[in-house]
């Protein structure tokens, strides 16, 4: 299976014409559908259903266009990192996972390489962290930016500085509103949704006191789910403060559950010039953030100590 007859068959897809698809390629209609047929054989499945007027992808065809579009997303990637050099870096950085006002670590970094190195193109994605986790384990992502108490042996994690905090999102009429900050057991009897990540939220999924309703993936979705009246959702404080919803409010609930923030890579793999610079840089930054963060807790302590 060649590159280029990747490139064909994506082409067909996209165009659901054989016609068209030779036109946009600048061969013949004949060899397309050569090409096509012969890809068929190879693979021994039918990957288009074929008519007068137009053609479409079978089960198969698109199972095997995610396949398709990964490998040519990869060889392009792998072509640019080679143009690189030690001076000019350029490039791609893939960058995937939980939505957080720590992302901002990671974004001032980018915008500094992005300074030096302005043919460097940055990819962020919002996604939950078991999609994050498959697209890293796959070459897709460079990094992934997830929120766990736990990081497989399998990847390196640098932890960022920011931590986050639990809220509960609801409407601005609850009673509840009123309140400034909640404990877990105020969150009995309520209809709760959670965010789909696999964790407990300090028991509350576990725990048959309390009634889970639903889940969520993206914050977003959580918080129309609650403007429709489904139920109380929790999540990450920080989310809601960077999102409009007038009818809505958060309070902070005190959960014992671990929010640190973890870049995650890959181990035993070969990183693109582009991805090993901003890793170098970003290991400085964390590095310099947690110092100051111990010298202000040392500050702190002293002070305490002189005024008691």
């Amino acid at each position: 299976m060649e590159i280029r007859t990747l490139r064909y068959f994506l082409a067909v897809a996209q165009e659901r014409n054989f016609t068209a698809a030779a036109a946009s390629l600048h061969i013949t209609q004949p060899t397309l559908s050569r090409q096509i047929m012969d890809l068929e054989e190879e693979l021994g499945q039918t990957l288009f259903v074929r008519s007068k007027k137009a053609i479409s992808l079978t089960q198969e065809g698109q199972r095997f266009r995610q396949y398709a579009e990964d490998i040519l997303t990869l060889v392009g990637r792998a072509e640019q990192d080679m143009h690189s050099s030690e001076e000019t870096i350029t490039g791609e950085i893939h960058i995937g996972g939980a939505e957080s006002e720590a992302v901002r670590e990671i974004l001032r970094i980018l915008k500094e390489l992005r300074r030096d190195h302005p043919g460097i193109r940055l990819y962020m994605r919002t996604i939950p962290i078991m999609a994050a986790l498959e697209m890293l384990d796959a070459g897709l992502l460079d990094f992934a930016v997830i929120l766990s108490d736990h990081v497989d042996e399998k990847y390196h994690s640098i932890t960022l500085s920011h931590r986050e905090k639990w809220g509960l999102l609801m409407p601005r009429s609850s009673p509840l509103a009123a309140r400034r900050r909640l404990a877990v057991e105020d969150l009995r009897g309520l209809p709760l949704l959670l965010p789909g990540s696999p964790r407990s939220y300090g028991g509350l999924a576990d725990d048959e006191v309390y009634t889970v309703v639903g889940r969520y993936d993206l914050f977003f979705l959580g918080a129309q789910m609650v403007e429709e009246g489904l139920g109380y959702a929790l999540g990450i404080m920080s989310r809601f403060h960077r999102q409009h919803h007038p009818d809505l409010c958060i309070r902070e609930v005190s959960i014992q559950d671990d929010l640190s923030l973890h870049l995650v890579w890959k181990k035993n793999t070969v990183q693109t010039k582009a991805a090993a610079e901003f890793l170098r840089r970003f290991r400085v930054a964390n590095a310099q953030l947690r110092e100051e963060a111990a010298r202000f807790v040392q500050i702190n302590e002293q002070n305490n100590a002189l005024q008691a």
